[in-house]
């Protein structure tokens, strides 16, 4: 899972102009998703989840803050989806941090 992450953010530096806006897209959409798999559900957090948890909202984070640097966060419903995402995660915030 690591690797697969600093993957992801690895590449989003890399991506060609011509594809930013697609990419950046693609990349926050799939970040939003594959959090919400694993962080939504309070009784799924477990031994497993638990050493990714802040891996995964960092990676999300940087990401997210790289693309809103640059104007790449598509629409104003992906601002909802991840203000909505962020007030689920809540509870797991003694965990992630």
């Amino acid at each position: 899972m690591r690797n697969i992450l600093s993957t992801l953010q690895g590449l989003s530096e890399h991506i060609i102009d011509e594809y930013k806006d697609e990419a950046w897209s693609k990349l926050i959409l799939f970040l939003l998703e594959i959090n919400a798999q694993m962080l939504d559900d309070p009784k799924v957090f477990d031994d497993f989840y638990s050493p990714v948890a802040s891996e995964l909202i960092g990676t999300l984070l940087t990401c997210w803050i790289t693309a809103s640097l640059h104007e790449y966060i598509p629409s104003p419903a992906y601002w909802k989806t991840f203000t909505s995402l962020c007030k689920k995660w809540v509870v797991h915030v003694i965990n992630i941090f």
